[in-house]
This record gives structure tokens, C-alpha cells and sequence, in this order.
């Protein structure tokens, strides 16, 4: 593997000019032991096959995400090895003593789980590294920094309950606290923390994290969370029951598909719109005015305001006076670049001479 990435890094070095492939997206999937691994790739194969438009996002091939995190290693090792590791630091915890180490320790070990999950989920033991986390920085007297680890176990599981075994009774109570200033009542697959750092390993600026539940012989739960990595914030979700049927299957990937085109900029479907010209049918002889005020001076009664036309939809109308007119044959043109959906616009125009405007343009927007 290392020898592999050496090649790579030589090669790129010695040609500078050629781009890998790039992709915008990537998903991570948690699943279930009830579940089953085959109704994972039954949903992956039908985002794969709904998410080959070209105006959809590019999509990290499912075997590559997993060949990046786990960069060789085998995940069976990585998770016993952190069981273990959790193991040793509780004994440490229980004795009342923390230490930087100690943080470093738990650090490495979430790291591990984060880069298993896609062979062997342990979404439990992820937050449990949080909250020893959060209980050692309670030790070591930093308690704004146990907190937010405090926030980021109940930001995946409100329902958890540290154990009064290991976590001293003020420990308790600061997480209850934390529990009850939650504003935010819905629970992520994985704190934002876990989904920035697997975004990262992975160079994507987007990153699905999906987890299958089983509910009952048939019944599934698909809850996804859509993660901007460069943002640092999630932007989307879902929550999909479905049963374990293939026409069920597909709908579900489908509704995915769709959530995704829309929550990733650029890659929305747009329908082609007509030219300009076909709108127009005769444009009047004459020139317009070459000193037309700046853009920030435009005359209100020049825009017309009508919420129930599109946004922004450019109305070329012909003026109600006509005296004067100029005799060239040149056209007025125009550009509205939308900032925002229902904010401002930006014009610019370009005149000729002084006489009246051989044409109005009205801009309706929402």
C-alpha cells in the first residue's frame, strides 16, 4: 500500500498537468447485524444507477470509500484492538485519574471505529469514546471541554445514560444539564466531529452517512445525514421506512438521489429556457441613452414587483412614448444575476445616445 501511494506521489510529481478523477460525494453506510450487509448494496446500486445523470453529483465508488479508510488494515483487528484499549482506560477512570495521554489514547481509538464502520459498525462504542473522553477532560478540571464531548455522545443518542459505576455523580449531572439545553431534538448517525474526519480521509466535499436499522422480518429504518465537509455543518436528512421488497428498495433509493441533486449546489436538473429573441417579435429603429444612471440609482418605478411570476423572469415591453426616438437599430441589453432566491439583482445595461429607450425592460421576481 505504501509502495503504491510512492508511485502515485512520483507519478503526479512528473506530470503536473494530469488530474485524477475527482469526487463530490462519498457514502458511508453503518448496518445492522439484523439487517444484512445485501440489502446495503441493493440501496448503494440503486443510488449508483439513479445518480448517473450527468447533471448529478459524482459519486465515490462504495469500494473505494472503503479501501481509503481502511487503507489495508483489517477491521476484526482494528476493533479488538480498541476494545481493549477502551478496556484500559476505564480501569484508569475508575481510579479517579485522567491525563493528556489518556485523551490521545481514546482519540486513536474513535479513529479506528470511524474507519471500520463500513465493515464493522460500533456506532456504540463511538459514542462511548466520546463520553470517556468527555468524563476525563471532567477530571482534569477542563469542564467546558467535557461538555461539548458530553454534546456530541447526546447529539447521537439522547437516551444515553452514563454508568454511575465509572462516572463520579457530578460527572452525571453535568450531562444531564447538556441533555436538557439541547434545543436540537433530532439524533445524527455520528457527530459532526466523527463526519468531518471521515469526510477528510475521504477528499470529498460532500459525505452521506446512512444507517440501517432493523425493525421487524420486513420492516427497515434508513436515517442518512448529508454532511458539507469544507462548511463543517450538516445540510441535510432523512428518515425512510421501506420494506425489504425491490420495488420498495429502489423507491427508496430514488428519493436519495433526489435529495441529493437538490442539497448539492450546481447539480440541480434545469430545464433549458427559451432565447431572448423568441420572446421578442419586432425591435423598434432607434438608440437609447448613453448616460443611463448606475445600477444603485435605478428608478423604483422602473422594477415591477409581481410575486406570482418566477423569479427574476426578465419582461421586455415596448415604452408609452415614442416621441423622439432614435433612428440606429441597436438593442438594449440586459443581465440579472440572481444573489439568492428572493434577494437582490444586479443590472447592467448598455446605451447608445441620449434619446428616449427603444425598449423597457421590466424584471418580476419573487
Amino acid at each position: 500500500m505504501v509502495c503504491h501511494r510512492v508511485l502515485l506521489g512520483l507519478f503526479a510529481a512528473a506530470f503536473p498537468f494530469v488530474c485524477f478523477a475527482a469526487h463530490d460525494l462519498a457514502f458511508v453506510h453503518a448496518v445492522d447485524q439484523e439487517v444484512r450487509r445485501d440489502l446495503a448494496l441493493d440501496l448503494e446500486q440503486g443510488l449508483v444507477e439513479s445518480l448517473e445523470q450527468p447533471s448529478s453529483p459524482s459519486l465515490m465508488p462504495f469500494e473505494k470509500v472503503r479501501t481509503r479508510l481502511l487503507e489495508g488494515d483489517d477491521p476484526r483487528a482494528l476493533l479488538t484492538l480498541v476494545e481493549a484499549e477502551l478496556d484500559a482506560v476505564k480501569a484508569v477512570l475508575r481510579g479517579g485519574k485522567a491525563s493528556e495521554d489518556l485523551i490521545g489514547r481514546l482519540d486513536a481509538s474513535r479513529e479506528n471505529l470511524l474507519r471500520a464502520l463500513v465493515s464493522r459498525p460500533r456506532l456504540g462504542l463511538v459514542r462511548e469514546c466520546w463520553s470517556l473522553r468527555g468524563l476525563s477532560l471532567h477530571l482534569l478540571e477542563d469542564k467546558s471541554g467535557a461538555r461539548r464531548d458530553y454534546q456530541r455522545v447526546l447529539e447521537t443518542d439522547p437516551s444515553f445514560r452514563p454508568d454511575p459505576r465509572l462516572f463520579p455523580l457530578e460527572a452525571r449531572k453535568e450531562m444531564e444539564k447538556v441533555l436538557l439545553e439541547a434545543s436540537d431534538t433530532k439524533w445524527r448517525v455520528l457527530s459532526s466531529d466523527d463526519v468531518s474526519s471521515l469526510g477528510m480521509r475521504l477528499g470529498v466535499g460532500y459525505l452521506v452517512v446512512g444507517h440501517l436499522q432493523h425493525l421487524g422480518p420486513r420492516d427497515v429504518l434508513w436515517k442518512l445525514d448529508v454532511f458539507d465537509v469544507d462548511a463543517g455543518r450538516f445540510v441535510g436528512e432523512a428518515e425512510l421506512y421501506f420494506e425489504r421488497v425491490p420495488g420498495e428498495i429502489r423507491r427508496a433509493a430514488g428519493e436519495v438521489a433526489g435529495l441529493l441533486r437538490e442539497l448539492l449546489p450546481g447539480q440541480e436538473l434545469v430545464e433549458d429556457e427559451p432565447e431572448a429573441e423568441d420572446s421578442i417579435e419586432e425591435v423598434p429603429d432607434g438608440l437609447v441613452d448613453q448616460r443611463e444612471p448606475a445600477p444603485d440609482s435605478i428608478e423604483a418605478d422602473s422594477i415591477h414587483v409581481e410575486k406570482d411570476d418566477g423569479p427574476f423572469a426578465p419582461v421586455i415591453e415596448e415604452p408609452a412614448d415614442r416621441e423622439g426616438i432614435s433612428r440606429g437599430r441597436w438593442i438594449l441589453a440586459a443581465s440579472v444575476v440572481a444573489l439568492a432566491a428572493g434577494g437582490a439583482a444586479v443590472y447592467m445595461g448598455f446605451a447608445a445616445d441620449q434619446g428616449p429607450a427603444d425598449l423597457q425592460i421590466v424584471f418580476h421576481y419573487r
